[in-house]
């Protein structure tokens, strides 16, 4: 089991600002072949497109959608699937967007019950998130169940990410950490929080793989939390007061230019430069 340390490299002051806002209370997030990012919002019930330079390019009215996810090799356009929770008068379900054809969205799949977080493994397979059965759900191509991720250490699968092949990282809400699985479910190791000098909860959020690093989500604390190569953890960059809303990291997304892309509870977008080994940080 590794625990986080406190040594913090980069305090984020009430001056730093975003690249830029999307006035939209986030819950999902993920990133599309050409750069721009698809962020998913429960709270005013779209998903909506945007460049990194902040220009909003369109917005697709979704009931109650939680989570995105960009298929990685796709030869019927660029397809974008969405996690949606259950309303008064539909069932839950995965809806897909494509996006080569506006407006076309259509419905992937109704087998499933409570699905939050979502993410293609590098595979090409949707794993989807049950929190309220707590397991993980693959699907195939055509919608249909390839196999399910049981754990019994699961509590509350909230959000997933791929790391390598057959190696998935799954944020635990309730169980306060973040599982490093294998394909089958086994744990390979334990990401949790321990420190009486930091009395807020430890529920991450959306994690990304990059650059031979773990970059993990303390929404709570207002953090950004990376684990090395070596296996050495530290807090990148951190709000200045832990009771304030304005840095509350829900999202984490990595491009192919090397850049960590952070998104606020709240609709912020922070850019930054991948922190090398010696924890030189920059922000765009």
């Amino acid at each position: 089991m590794t625990r986080f340390e406190d040594k913090i490299c980069r305090v984020m002051t009430r001056k730093e600002k975003p690249k830029f806002c999307t006035n939209l209370p986030v819950t999902g997030g993920t990133l599309l072949k050409n750069g721009n990012v698809a962020l998913a919002s429960y709270g005013k019930r779209k998903v909506s497109i945007f460049r990194l330079t902040g220009q909003k390019i369109r917005d697709y009215k979704i009931q109650n959608p939680w989570d995105v996810a960009a298929r990685l090799d796709c030869v019927a356009g660029e397809l974008l699937f969405v996690s949606v929770l259950k309303s008064e008068k539909r069932s839950a379900r995965i809806d897909q967007i494509n996006l080569s054809e506006e407006n076309r969205i259509t419905t992937f799949t109704r087998n499933v019950v409570s699905p939050c977080g979502i993410a293609f493994t590098l595979n090409n397979e949707l794993c989807v998130c049950e929190k309220k059965s707590c397991k993980l759900v693959i699907f195939g191509e055509d919608g249909g169940i390839i196999r399910e991720i049981i754990n019994t250490n699961f509590i509350c699968p909230w959000y997933i990410a791929a790391k390598s092949h057959d190696e998935l990282l799954l944020s635990d809400f309730y169980a306060c950490c973040v599982w490093h699985l294998n394909s089958s479910g086994e744990i390979i190791e334990k990401f949790d929080k321990t420190s009486e000098s930091d009395p807020t909860q430890f529920h991450p959020a959306k994690s990304v793989y990059s650059d031979r690093k773990i970059f993990i989500s303390d929404q709570d604390g207002g953090k950004v939390r990376i684990l090395s190569q070596t296996g050495q953890v530290r807090t990148v960059i951190a709000r200045l007061d832990p009771h304030e809303d304005n840095f509350c990291p829900v999202i984490l997304l990595a491009d192919d230019n090397g850049h960590l892309i952070i998104v606020s509870k709240n609709g912020e977008v922070f850019v930054m430069q991948i922190p090398t080994e010696d924890m030189k940080i920059k922000i765009f």
